[in-house]
């Protein structure tokens, strides 16, 4: 006990703090996760930050964030920075369909968790929001509050959840016997000036 106790005085006058680093080498865990996002000033992805760092954090884990901006380039920088930092796992919203770097991170054995989409060809857990759903669900909402011309903007109907949110859409206005309205449907709306 008089050596417990003059260790732990000593880490108070000296100021110890342990190095994560050399711990990381010796356990070969980071306790470090990589969170990479399309846009980190969205609003939809703050909960998702927050939940994330809230839970890595009761459980004594770091998390670095990255901005991929919608670029696979920039998103496979992520990755690289991700691998070469020793993170103990990634939790990505994939930019495309397609970047055969996230492949090379499960060849690798690390742990990555799609959050918002999938890639088809590539096995890993994901969480998902039920798109369709919720689309038909506001729409709907919408329109039982006297609403009849509801506009639809997205960037573009040629992805997976763009398309699954336009058919919650469309479902809606049928239900309601709405004719849909080509002029109240736009796309290239990828950021907050095009949807403006």
């Amino acid at each position: 006990e008089e050596k417990i106790r003059l260790v732990q005085q000593a880490i108070e006058e000296l100021g110890y703090v342990p190095n994560a680093f050399a711990k990381g080498l010796k356990t070969k865990r980071s306790c470090v996760i990589s969170l990479v996002l399309h846009d980190t000033f969205n609003p939809q992805y703050m909960s998702l930050v927050n939940s994330v760092t809230k839970t890595a954090q009761k459980n004594e884990y770091s998390v670095m964030i990255y901005h991929s901006d919608r670029s696979v380039n920039k998103e496979k920088d992520a990755l690289i920075n991700s691998i070469s930092n020793g993170v103990d796992g990634i939790i990505l919203d994939p930019v495309g369909l397609k970047n055969d770097y996230i492949k090379e991170v499960i060849r690798q054995k690390i742990p990555v968790v799609f959050a918002g989409r999938s890639i088809r060809g590539i096995n890993a857990p994901c969480v998902l929001a039920n798109i369709k759903s919720g689309t038909y669900d506001a729409v709907s909402y919408l329109i039982q509050n006297g609403h009849r011309r509801i506009g639809f903007v997205t960037n573009s109907l040629n992805t997976n959840l763009s398309k699954e949110s336009f058919e919650g859409y469309k479902k809606a206005l049928d239900c309601f016997n709405i004719p849909m309205q080509p002029e109240c449907i736009k796309t290239n709306a990828s950021s907050h000036t095009g949807g403006y």
